[in-house]
């Protein structure tokens, strides 16, 4: 019995080709059963995990620094396929080792029991259905593992979204709003659990006024003291605040304020939280 993937691959059974290098000779099925089992299939298996911890603890704690929540999952991607590719490659060498192992006691060749042949082959299938099952599961676990970290807005309920469109068609409704000599609200725009403010400044606004610190000083104060949008943040909304310059379309700086930010009783003179609320026992 010639291996399998040989002939899914059109190769001709060879011991002895000109590709001798490690990766290749698993591929084929020139190491022995044993040591492509256990040695490449259960022991890189096992070295694969740690460098695979290590990138899970890495993310655990740089992933709220890593500028956005998907990027973690784009981390995550990258390394399963890496392992998917490894785990491939492990199993299509066990397969065809022990496919090279049968058919040498099958013809004589060797000595020994083809039951362990079978019994590797059976370990191989069991493995490829393991490995198919958990990248089917990776990308809705990943989504998971990332809102459950709060590295992205978990998905609104019904009656929040709805909460959220309500509000900004009313806000829609009274644009432009003037509220400053220098701040117009031009648009209000619903999207999840966040509701986005756009705001144009004054063309001759002082490029100190746009400093983000300054900014979230201006704006904190003026959501979180206000009853409707506590409300709404309590119930985990989250505001999004763009501003732009008049007659401009580049964003200048854009502030997410969620029910974290309000939950401060003293802030810095650059509005930084110096004194959190505590935290109420349930």
């Amino acid at each position: 019995m010639r291996c399998v993937c040989y002939r899914l691959c059109g190769l001709g059974y060879s011991r002895h080709g000109d590709w001798m290098s490690f990766i290749g000779k698993h591929w084929r099925g020139e190491y022995e059963l044993g040591f492509a089992y256990w040695g490449i299939g259960a022991g890189l298996g096992v070295l694969l995990m740690i460098p695979m911890q290590v990138l899970l603890g890495w993310i655990e704690r740089n992933g709220q620094a890593l500028g956005t929540p998907w990027r973690a999952f784009e981390i995550l991607a990258v390394a399963m396929l890496v392992v998917s590719v490894i785990g491939i490659w492990q199993v299509v060498g066990i397969w065809n080792s022990a496919g090279r192992r049968a058919f040498e006691i099958k013809s004589k060749h060797r000595q020994g029991n083809i039951f362990w042949s079978r019994a590797a082959m059976f370990m191989v299938v069991i493995g490829l259905l393991q490995l198919a099952w958990a990248i089917s599961q990776f990308a809705p676990g990943a989504v998971r593992y990332i809102q459950a970290k709060g590295w992205a807005a978990k998905p609104a309920s019904a009656t929040l979204r709805e909460a959220i469109v309500s509000v900004a068609k009313t806000w829609n409704a009274e644009v432009p709003v003037k509220l400053d000599e220098v701040t117009t609200l031009v648009a209000a725009m619903p999207a999840g659990n966040k509701l986005q403010f756009v705001y144009e400044l004054a063309e001759d606004i002082a490029p100190e006024a746009l400093d983000v610190r300054t900014l979230r000083q201006q704006s904190l104060p003026a959501v979180c003291d206000n009853k409707a949008d506590l409300a709404m943040l309590e119930a985990g909304a989250e505001y999004g605040l763009v501003y732009r310059t008049a007659g401009k379309p580049n964003d200048l700086e854009v502030l997410t304020v969620s029910m974290k930010d309000c939950s401060c009783i003293e802030r810095s003179q650059h509005g930084a939280c110096v004194k959190a609320k505590p935290v109420e026992s349930k």
